[in-house]
């Protein structure tokens, strides 16, 4: 967590810093100039740690041509997690979760992969191997804590 407030506290300090340089440069005269706001900053989403372990998707809405998808586990215990390769993509159609089907298939090995034990993680899901429309989705994915299974999901739209 702490490492996180100091990356927030960095992007602050040199975003103050360029635009204090960029006021002293132009000091001249007073711009009615419209400023170019495309590399601006936009929140997408606020996340609180909360008690229980949870995941949820970066944005609630992609586009059909976007490849993948990120979402982030919030741990806020810091458990030592587990986890296998394995994920689910289902969409919801006619009143219940469908399996996609996938452009082609796809083998492998679903090993155990040891998680740092952290205040969040973030993972990537290739959603480009299945044929993807316009639609409600969900990703599922299982956690393990000491044996224990943890079943989590996210829901996003496609637009």
């Amino acid at each position: 967590m702490k490492t996180v407030l100091l990356y927030f506290l960095c992007c602050f300090i040199i975003g103050c810093t360029n635009e204090s340089t960029k006021r002293s440069k132009n000091n001249e005269a007073a711009s009615t100039d419209i400023p170019d706001c495309r590399g601006m900053a936009e929140l997408i989403d606020v996340y609180s740690l909360g008690t229980a372990i949870r995941m949820q998707t970066l944005q609630r809405y992609y586009t059909v041509k976007s490849n993948e998808i990120f979402a982030v586990v919030l741990n806020p215990q810091n458990f030592s997690l587990s986890c296998g390769r394995y994920w689910i993509l289902e969409k919801w159609e006619d009143g219940q979760w469908v399996k996609p089907k996938m452009k082609e298939d796809i083998l492998f090995l679903d090993d155990e992969i040891l998680l740092p034990a952290c205040d969040f993680l973030c993972f990537r899901f290739p959603i480009s191997c299945y044929d993807i429309a316009i639609g409600k989705y969900r990703i599922s994915i299982s956690l393990w804590n000491n044996g224990e299974e943890i079943k989590l999901n996210t829901e996003f739209e496609i637009k």
